[in-house]
């Protein structure tokens, strides 16, 4: 299964200048990834001028928006190097929120995705268990009726279901099935995340089934998808 992505943002106190920097900075991000060969030197150049330039200036000298952009550029060029940069600013930032800070959110969700990206590429598992971790803290700061709490339910089940897939801990997958759960009671019926949040569910039932045998299980399996419309 693989993970959903997910960023949260939270820009406070911007003024004028810094709204137009900062529209600026996300026109020419979206126009170097979508080139169909991005350089190296002019638009990225162009993009962290501005990146330092503007509202992320005020956030750890810009590491947070320089960490987004050399992401982007590892997406569109393939050099890990890139994505290992992004990683050690993003957790300079994380250090300089304390817990509880509103902007720690962000600066956990940055790291996480580019921790999880990083093991997607190179399937170290240190990666992923510090995203676990990371991913906990998340859940942890969007408790029930936090509008972001589906997407940190997402986060956290994705990642340990990944984990359950290379290690085999049979804990992990308990915890995503309780986790799932809960995605799933979030939804009204109708809502098209309930009927993915049901799919998941299901298949971590499935996969139980299978290393178990324990019959109620299949029975979810099956039974669930057909009973969230």
């Amino acid at each position: 299964m693989e993970p959903t992505s997910y960023e949260t943002r939270s820009i406070r106190g911007d003024t004028d200048g810094d709204h137009n920097g900062q529209n600026l900075f996300l026109c020419l991000r979206s126009l170097f990834a979508t080139q169909e060969r991005p350089t190296r030197d002019s638009d990225l150049a162009a993009l962290l001028a501005i990146d330092l330039s503007t509202r992320y200036k005020q956030l750890s000298s810009g590491k947070p928006g320089r960490s987004l952009l050399l992401n982007t550029r590892h997406d569109q060029l393939g050099d890990v190097e890139d994505l290992n940069e992004a990683i050690v600013l993003d957790q300079e930032a994380l250090h300089l929120w304390p817990q509880g800070h509103p902007n720690r959110l962000s600066s956990l969700c940055n790291l996480s995705g580019h921790l999880s990206n990083r093991y997607m590429e190179l399937g170290v598992i240190e990666d992923l268990n510090e995203t676990i971790v990371l991913a906990r803290e998340v859940f942890d700061f969007c408790p029930k009726r936090h509008r972001h709490r589906s997407s940190s339910l997402n986060l956290l089940e994705n990642n340990l279901s990944r984990r359950y897939n290379q290690l085999g801990v049979m804990e992990d997958l308990d915890e995503a099935i309780i986790l799932s759960r809960e995605a799933v009671d979030l939804y009204s019926r109708g809502h098209c995340d309930r009927s993915m949040s049901s799919s998941n569910l299901a298949a971590h039932l499935s996969t139980r089934y299978k290393q178990l045998g324990v019959m109620k299980d299949l029975v979810g399996a099956i039974v669930l998808p057909e009973r969230t419309p």
